[in-house]
């Protein structure tokens, strides 16, 4: 690491600017589709044809379902039998992670009663 600059040895080193290196990067997050979302628990992951691997992952960082992918571009998932809650769906490529967000079994408001 050079002495000078922003980046110096036993001090504090910045980014300024952070660059994809790839444009189909840019697009990815567009590419993948969580349907309906939020749901009951069972959705459809769209888009996926490049993807190898799909990790659902729970609020407290549990793994709750792997699926690996064979080159379909739709998959069914289903964590119905999880709690109420938002997950977290890592999306695996050769080169590239991305992380999507599902409202999965969707939370009611409480009742409200008048008197």
């Amino acid at each position: 690491m050079p002495d000078q600059g922003i980046f110096r040895s036993g001090g504090i080193s910045a980014i300024s600017s952070l660059y994809p290196f790839d444009e189909s990067f840019t697009n990815f997050s567009e590419e993948i589709t969580v349907i309906p979302n939020p749901n009951n628990g069972i959705f459809v992951l769209s888009g996926v044809s490049n993807t190898e691997e799909i990790v659902v992952i729970s609020q407290e960082g549990q793994i709750i379902k792997t699926i690996e992918n064979n080159g379909t571009s739709e998959l069914n998932v289903d964590i119905s039998d999880n709690r109420k809650g938002i997950y977290l769906i890592k999306i695996i490529e050769k080169q590239r992670v991305y992380v999507k967000k599902s409202c999965n079994k969707l939370i009611e408001p409480p009742k409200i009663t008048f008197f």
